[in-house]
């Protein structure tokens, strides 16, 4: 992560010995588990990640992956009531995820 440090009221930047890069790629609500009439019994929020993973200590440490987590909900909620709580689980999985990749040879 890119840190910076105040020396006499100015900022000089550090730097990292890892950075993570990332971006969304894929964020979309879809309807799961229909029963026998085609009717959803549930919607599902899946959001995707796309990491770069930079150790600029060890160059063959590097890497990139995409992270793909999901949580079902009612079908009956309406997604902008439910959206953040959804989003924000989640991103704690994807979060964790990603750092156990990052760090498990540690």
């Amino acid at each position: 992560m890119r840190s910076e440090k105040k020396q006499d009221s100015k900022y000089a930047e550090v730097d990292p010995d890892i950075e993570f890069v990332g971006k969304i790629t894929n964020f979309i609500v879809s309807p799961v588990a229909p029963q026998n009439n085609q009717v959803p019994s549930a919607n599902r929020l899946e959001i995707t990640i796309n990491v770069n993973f930079i150790d600029n200590k060890h160059e063959k440490s590097k890497w990139n992956s995409n992270f793909t987590f999901f949580k079902d909900f009612s079908k009956d909620a309406n997604f902008i009531d439910v959206r953040d709580k959804l989003a924000s689980e989640i991103f704690d999985q994807l979060s964790e995820d990603v750092f156990n990749r990052a760090f498990t040879n540690w």
